[in-house]
């Protein structure tokens, strides 16, 4: 994998002296399939979406209910359709031109604002989630439109400003609702949102999208999808770490920490530790790189809703160690992992033809039914934590021997 950008973030200026007496020329912005290394600003960026995951696991934990678990769900669904578009016109043109950067620091402020918000976005502060929100998806379409390198990018803005301004109605209309309301209308909202970006924004009567011309920097997006996800790790070290602080005396806190800490290393074993370079570049070579590009950057967003209840799960057991586990405990504790491991076996199926990753379908099944079981049985949390960091190391060492096999027959 490729370093961020050591020289100043700007690609091109090593070594440039500019004439005695004249200002410093800006550095020409590089095309859209010339690869960049991921560049400092955006590393910057991501630090206030760290921050959004912070507050959701937060708002989880206070809210162990379907309801809470729903409104979560919307939050982080609303967050991750910013990232992912910010992220994806980044790596096109933003972060490619001087002149277009500023427009990612707008998007960071107001999205620091809406993430401060999530604590009281289903109660006294929707209108400091909502407006922010549909301040960006309307305003970054517009202002990356300016800078767009191809005409057929250039009309698809045009395309999504239209969804995003037909999703402002339920954002809105919920934000007037009554608390107990309010989750319907957001759902509605985000729906819009995930259905316009997955389907690619198609509106009645323009012109059908033809991406052709379109020349896509593949590498430099799975690469920020990747620092992203190991930014995302470290904040469910982070939550680990926390928790053990509150006791680190305490022998069983400090053993179910460090359970939940081998977790954390089975889970970026089994995505960064496994020969998954070898793995992108057969699979950009096979179906393109916008497919590659896009299948990473939705991807991306399961494995973090699957890390967010796993670091719920964290706070509660390593809390209380002793205690047997609770349902809602449980539910997180499996479903979070197994949510990533299924989201990765849909990545590697949609990508390779090959349906069934045996390793991931039986470590997906088989944690489930540890925790099932672990939790009618009562035993204390941190006997189950364990049990779940076992199952995790015997599913990333039985992926490798499978990736590797597989690798073997493509190349045959």
């Amino acid at each position: 994998m490729s370093q961020p950008s050591r020289e100043n973030d700007e690609p091109g200026t090593a070594g440039r002296t500019p004439p005695a007496g004249s200002a410093p020329a800006p550095a020409p912005a590089l095309p859209p399939s010339a690869h960049q290394a991921v560049t400092f600003l955006e590393l910057f960026f991501d630090l206030v979406w760290v921050f959004a995951i912070s507050q959701l696991s937060e708002h989880l934990l206070e809210h162990q209910t379907w309801r809470g678990a729903g409104q979560t769900l919307v939050m982080a669904l609303a967050m991750f359709v910013i990232w992912s578009f910010t992220a994806y016109e980044s790596t096109m043109v933003l972060a490619r031109k001087d002149e277009a950067r500023w427009v990612v620091l707008a998007v960071m402020a107001g999205g620091l604002v809406m993430n401060a918000s999530i604590s009281g976005a289903f109660e006294d502060a929707p209108w400091a989630f909502v407006v922010p929100l549909v301040l960006i998806q309307v305003g970054r379409s517009a202002m990356t439109r300016a800078h767009d390198v191809y005409a057929s990018l250039r009309r698809h803005r045009v395309s999504m400003i239209i969804w995003a301004v037909v999703s402002a109605v339920p954002w809105s209309l919920g934000a007037l609702a009554e608390p107990e309301h309010r989750l319907f209308w957001w759902l509605a909202a985000v729906v819009i949102d995930v259905v316009g970006m997955w389907s690619g924004h198609p509106v009645p009567g323009r012109r059908h999208r033809d991406f052709s011309e379109v020349r896509f920097d593949v590498e430099h997006q799975v690469e920020r999808c990747r620092l992203f996800l190991i930014i995302c790790l470290g904040e469910g070290v982070l939550t680990t770490g926390r928790s053990i602080a509150a006791g680190p005396q305490d022998p069983a806190r400090l053993a179910a920490g460090l359970a939940a800490f081998a977790v954390l290393v089975g889970v970026w074993y089994l995505f960064f530790g496994t020969g998954t370079d070898e793995v992108d570049a057969r699979l950009v070579a096979e179906h393109g790189e916008l497919a590659m590009g896009r299948l990473a950057t939705n991807g991306q967003q399961v494995l973090v809703i699957g890390l967010i209840a796993f670091a719920v799960s964290t706070e509660i057991i390593v809390d209380e160690p002793h205690e047997p586990l609770t349902a809602p405990a449980a539910a997180l504790l499996a479903g979070g992992i197994v949510i990533c491991l299924v989201a990765f076996w849909g990545f590697l199926a949609l990508l390779t033809g090959r349906r069934l990753w045996p390793p991931l379908a039986a470590g997906a099944a088989g944690l489930g039914a540890v925790v099932a079981v672990c939790w009618a049985a009562a035993l204390p949390g941190i006997l189950v934590m364990a049990a779940t960091a076992v199952c995790l190391a015997g599913t990333g060492m039985w992926y490798k021997r499978d990736a590797a096999d597989a690798m073997r027959a493509m190349s045959a």
